[in-house]
């Protein structure tokens, strides 16, 4: 019955990330603001699971050029239970999409950037603590840039993780199992469905 709004508030020259909760009516129930290091901060997605707890996924700017994975999760009341950032490469990291598995697990879709390279991955993060737990690289293009564009999944069990390379989007399906136990950061199964639409 609430309404969950994300995204990003001015501050200055800086921007810091923002979640608005409102009740069913509209009517302001809380809010949290996240800051650091005086440079920018966004959510990007929340969720909210059947305990009425929220999760937040965005980045933070530690440093120019260096942006990290950031996970803030919430009761229902807006009372923080943990917070987790996490750097893949050094470099700019952005998290764009959540969902939280069987297990209370989150499964996050990211942009990560290595060098001249933009990739596509999943990180599973523990659902008490925000621990990392897995990471697995979804794009399979290692000359080009790909961009994470969003994920969903089924009640059988299925994932579908769609995004753009060099002007072709692909939406891809995988089993859970494949990634709920990923071997040695081996690539996924891309046997399941694959969907590619050209345009922009």
């Amino acid at each position: 019955g609430f309404i969950n709004l994300v995204g990003r508030t001015l501050n200055g020259l800086q921007s810091d990330a923002k979640i608005v909760v409102l009740d069913a009516t509209n009517n302001y129930h809380w809010n949290d603001t996240y800051s650091f290091a005086g440079l920018n901060d966004e959510f990007t997605a929340v969720i909210t699971n059947n305990a009425g707890t929220l999760t937040t996924v965005g980045y933070t700017t530690i440093a120019p050029n260096n942006e990290d994975l950031l996970l803030r999760k919430y009761t229902q009341g807006g009372a923080l239970i943990w917070h987790t950032t996490f750097d893949a490469f050094g470099e700019n990291d952005r998290a764009i999409k959540v969902l939280e598995d069987n297990d209370g697990n989150y499964l996050v879709l990211a942009n990560v950037t290595q060098g001249a390279q933009k990739d596509v991955y999943i990180y599973c993060f523990e659902g008490t603590s925000g621990n990392l737990l897995w990471e697995e690289r979804i794009s399979d293009d290692p000359t080009s840039n790909e961009t994470a564009l969003n994920l969903e999944a089924n009640m059988l069990g299925d994932i579908y993780v769609t995004y753009a390379i060099q002007g072709i989007t692909k939406t891809k399906a995988y089993n859970y199992e494949e990634v709920h136990y990923p071997l040695d950061n081996e690539p996924f199964s891309k046997g399941s469905l694959i969907l590619e639409a050209a345009g922009r």
